[in-house]
């Protein structure tokens, strides 16, 4: 946790930054901490919405639930740049990714990627079509890729 809250003031320093992957930065099995948890993620969207140049962000495994979506969806919106986002294996339920359709909806240009596979309501047609609303493509599941062989 302490490395987080030192990310946390560094991040709005990095003006120019242009890609952030943040992965399982805390321990799955600690409900414990779990308010301590959520206040360093607000703390840390925060600090991301100053990286006014981001244009990819993977936010992956984080233990994003619905009660930071309101805060997720804020940082979104705030970055114009963004291309790609990357929520994959959070914590957010049907009724949240409909919520964060609605902030990325907002924004003034449709992400070009969108990737919220393994959280709940992923699948349910009804939110992939919100979500394709605001970004070129959604990742809603597991894609096993088969590259070609050369011949």
């Amino acid at each position: 946790y302490d490395n987080m809250e030192i990310l946390c003031d560094v991040i709005p320093k990095w003006k120019s930054l242009k890609s952030l992957r943040l992965q399982k930065a805390f321990p799955d099995d600690d409900n414990r901490e779990s308010v301590r948890r959520s206040s360093i993620l607000v703390r840390l969207l925060s600090a991301i919405s100053q990286c006014t140049a981001l244009q990819h962000l993977f936010l992956r495994r984080m233990h994003i639930d619905d009660s930071l979506v309101q805060r997720l969806g804020e940082t979104l919106k705030s970055l114009e740049q963004l291309k790609e986002v990357n929520v994959w294996n959070n914590d957010i339920t049907a009724i949240g990714l409909k919520a964060l359709a609605r902030h990325l909806n907002e924004r003034q240009n449709k992400l070009q990627m969108l990737d919220v596979k393994e959280n709940g309501g992923s699948t349910d047609e009804n939110i992939v079509r919100q979500l394709k609303m605001a970004s070129n493509y959604v990742v809603t599941y597991r894609v096993n890729i088969a590259w070609p062989t050369k011949l």
